[in-house]
């Protein structure tokens, strides 16, 4: 089981972005995850970059409202240079406390079922993750351990694999 951090309304602020698009101005929508948002706030994309700042805030029934906290679903009025730099996925921090960004990952992940084109996922594998509402091509670097469930009886777990199959959970760097 993974476990989630707590929403802290006074953390680091983190609105990942789930849609945009252009109504008068840049509008974008996300969901507050840590953190608390303010009108006027002087906000930086990860892991681009880019700055914006906050024009209005919308709640969920289109009410302008001056602040939204973590768990809130918003939409966001934005002043912001140059719009293509919003992207799904991108995620609004402070200025002062940008979202560190990495290009390996160590995860856990469940394989519900591999193609039938390649039925087995080895180290070097390269496929589409999903997470949250950004997608992107990855390369499994490492398989570290994994276990089969056994319909009746004890899992099978194995240390190091060569490869893994459908119906799986493995430990992998990507």
């Amino acid at each position: 089981m993974i476990e989630t951090e707590k929403r802290d309304p006074n953390g680091e602020l983190r609105i990942p972005i789930i849609d945009k698009l252009k109504d008068g101005g840049t509008v974008v929508y996300g969901k507050v995850e840590s953190g608390t948002v303010r009108i006027g706030d002087k906000l930086v994309i990860a892991p681009n970059g880019h700055l914006a700042q906050v024009l209005t805030i919308y709640d969920p029934k289109e009410n302008i409202v001056s602040s939204a906290g973590p768990g809130e679903n918003i939409k966001l009025k934005i002043n912001i240079g140059d719009e293509e730099q919003v992207q799904k996925g991108y995620v609004f921090c402070a200025r002062e406390k940008m979202m560190p960004a990495t290009d390996l990952i160590q995860a856990e992940v469940d394989i519900l079922e591999i193609p039938e084109s390649k039925k087995l996922m080895t180290k070097g594998y390269s496929c589409m993750m999903h997470i949250h509402s950004h997608s992107d091509e990855v390369l499994i670097k490492d398989i570290t351990k994994s276990v089969e469930k056994v319909d009746k009886g004890e899992d099978i777990v194995k240390l190091k694999p060569k490869f893994t199959k459908s119906h799986t959970k493995m430990w992998c760097t990507i």
